[in-house]
């Protein structure tokens, strides 16, 4: 939700930003009806300062005041919200450190793994504590796993049942799934 200032308002609200915090300003505009919490209606306001602090000529705000404004928000202790939507660019390098961080947590959780595992292998006392439930579906997620790096099947469609060599594609794919969902409702049985 947002509130719809018009050119004016949004030039008032950004000199009252000269003596006064955000949260201020929005309770006198008035945001506090529109955003149900403070944070809210802070990065709200904090928009509008943008806004007009990026294009002053627009809202008709000389660049002594723009200065003056920008000078007090920076001495207030108290910290600004982020933007509530990021940038193109802060996108991207948002996305790109996310891959980074799940790519090298994914080796590390990959590399713990392998020590636990030799840690509860050369230990008969802790390979006894580890179930044979637990180390079966470690084994089966890690098989599975392999296959599909190595590009091979994790099921085997041809033991699901017997395919008519005079079956279209579509049909023999329409047939298989049809009989593994039937497998998979009597193994939930």
């Amino acid at each position: 939700m947002s509130i719809n200032l018009n050119n004016q308002k949004k030039a008032g609200l950004f000199k009252y930003l000269a003596t006064h915090s955000l949260h201020e300003a929005g309770m006198e505009f008035g945001f506090d009806k529109y955003y149900k919490t403070n944070a809210g209606m802070k990065n709200a306001v904090y928009k509008i300062y943008r806004e007009v602090h990026n294009d002053p000529e627009k809202f008709c705000i000389s660049l002594d005041t723009v200065d003056l404004v920008a000078e007090s928000m920076s001495n207030r202790a108290v910290a600004k919200p982020n933007p509530s939507k990021p940038t193109l660019k802060e996108q991207a390098e948002l996305s790109k450190d996310i891959k980074e961080l799940s790519l090298s947590t994914r080796d590390q959780a990959a590399n713990l793994l392998f020590r636990k595992m030799d840690m509860i292998g050369s230990s008969r006392k802790k390979l006894d504590d580890v179930s044979l439930s637990v180390l079966a579906t470690t084994f089966g997620i890690l098989f599975d796993k392999a296959q599909i790096i190595q590009g091979q099947a994790t099921e085997n469609v041809a033991v699901l049942a017997k395919i008519d060599k005079d079956m279209t594609p579509e049909e023999s794919l329409d047939f298989i799934l049809k009989v593994r969902e039937i497998n998979v409702s009597d193994k939930d049985k």
